[in-house]
């Protein structure tokens, strides 16, 4: 039997991350070296301690960390890094809510 693979086929492998009070930059770090990717982790985020016992792609760990941690974890594959950042939470002025009229005078 032949097997053939087109050039966007992707294969993930699956992935087993356990660490116990682990700080978020190991956790990063084992994360990025398990697909051969850099990390780069967020200086507020990465002495947190965590334990984590995870199973999956790496997208899909990166995502239940996301969601565990209430952070921002970037898979970025064209680069090959995988970052932790700080949070969620955008900029102020990209929120979504508008002040009607907030830049007109009252004279």
């Amino acid at each position: 039997q032949t097997v053939n693979f087109s050039g966007s086929t992707k294969l993930d492998p699956i992935l087993h991350l356990e660490m116990q009070n682990a700080r978020l930059e190991e956790i990063a770090n084992s994360l990025a070296d398990s697909v051969h990717y850099r990390s780069y982790v967020a200086s507020g985020i990465a002495d947190r301690l965590v334990s984590i016992k995870l199973l999956g792609t790496v997208d899909e760990l990166a995502l239940e960390i996301e969601r565990r941690q209430q952070i921002k974890v970037v898979v970025d594959h064209e680069n090959r890094e995988i970052r932790f950042l700080a949070d969620k939470v955008l900029p102020s002025f990209y929120q979504k809510e508008v002040i009607e009229n907030e830049h007109k005078s009252n004279y």
